[in-house]
């Protein structure tokens, strides 16, 4: 996906050459992996991070390989990667702010945050409905999308693929927000 092509961009650009990009690929070992991990966490990275910019590196190395250069891979069992840190509460809006954020908004960003608000989807999967996963008639509204930076695309994975209810508060919502939507081919 494009979101994944740029991640991957970034920890290339952002992490990898700068660490490593003046060693040749064979030189990349478990003690330059192992060096490369370190700086990481000395760089206050979370340890999904550090695995996320790893499976980046393992990807060019495997490449590499398959194209036949000589490389040593990345071995997970091997390395020493910062433990789990202590999980704080993810921040939240209460009720209270939740009700001033959608009382300030205007269209169509009322609408926005009533859906995100209520159904708990992602922004993603939000931008990629159309009115046609809408069944108010059955009172449930069916994600089947992601879009990013314009760009439809599937959602995140198959498990966020869901039908989930529509509360009545939403649905009026929704049902006046399409009495003044500006109509696009595609009906987003």
């Amino acid at each position: 996906k494009p979101s994944s092509v740029r991640s991957a961009r970034a920890h290339l650009h952002v992490h990898i050459l700068p660490h490593l990009g003046r060693r040749g690929i064979d030189e990349i070992g478990a003690q330059a992996q192992q060096f490369f991990v370190t700086k990481l966490a000395q760089a206050n990275l979370s340890r999904k991070m550090i695995l996320n910019v790893l499976s980046t590196l393992a990807s060019i190395l495997q490449t590499a390989k398959g194209w036949g250069y000589v490389c040593q891979m990345v071995d997970y069992k091997s390395l020493t990667i910062p433990t789990e840190e202590v999980q704080t509460e993810a921040r939240f809006f209460t009720v209270e702010e939740v009700g001033k954020i959608i009382a300030a908004a205007r269209e169509p960003h009322k609408t926005m945050f009533w859906l995100l608000a209520m159904t708990g989807m992602r922004a993603g999967e939000m931008l990629g409905l159309q009115w046609q996963d809408i069944d108010f008639d059955k009172g449930l509204l069916n994600i089947r999308r992601s879009a990013w930076y314009g760009h439809v695309q599937t959602t995140k994975n198959k498990n966020s693929e869901a039908i989930i209810p529509l509360p009545g508060i939403l649905a009026a919502t929704l049902r006046a927000f399409r009495e003044q939507w500006k109509s696009n081919p595609d009906g987003f």
